[in-house]
């Protein structure tokens, strides 16, 4: 019978980081997969630690081996297969900030974006095309490529 999977001898930083990636990262999955070596290194077995974060016995070895490969890294999410996003992380950024301002700010005669969704998944296709074709905007031009159509 196999010895019970731990994971490597930690230092005192590399259990520090861990519990810093604990407690900051907003990815749940993440902060899984961290609680996941943290409580390996205590010396819990994978069948207990899978109980305790409720995810598969298999899980919780595949993050172990995974952090022994490739240490803090092997905590984060791998890249998802299919279509790459159309959406750019600038444009994004930018829509977010967006939404958070009053419309009529940008000249949208409505007091909540909220109030023009259905003319927006109405007419999604032209705004779509006008979206994708813009590039990196300043505000100016996300209001006429985003807001006008």
């Amino acid at each position: 019978m196999r010895p019970p999977l731990h994971v490597g001898p930690l230092s005192a930083g590399q259990v520090a980081a861990l519990e810093a990636d604990y407690r900051r990262t907003p990815v749940p999955a993440e902060r899984t997969r961290a609680h996941i070596i943290l409580l390996s290194h205590q010396g819990l077995t994978p069948p207990a630690i899978a109980a305790l974060v409720r995810v598969d016995p298999a899980t919780v070895r595949r993050t172990i081996h995974r952090y022994d490969a490739e240490s803090l890294l092997g905590l984060r999410n791998r890249p998802r297969p299919g279509r790459p996003r159309k959406v750019t992380p600038t444009w994004e950024h930018l829509l977010l900030r967006l939404v958070e301002q009053d419309p009529r700010r940008f000249g949208v005669p409505r007091t909540a974006w909220t109030s023009i969704l259905g003319g927006i998944r109405s007419r999604s296709h032209m705004m779509k095309s006008r979206f994708l074709d813009c590039g990196t905007p300043n505000s100016a031009e996300l209001r006429v490529c985003c807001l006008t159509w």
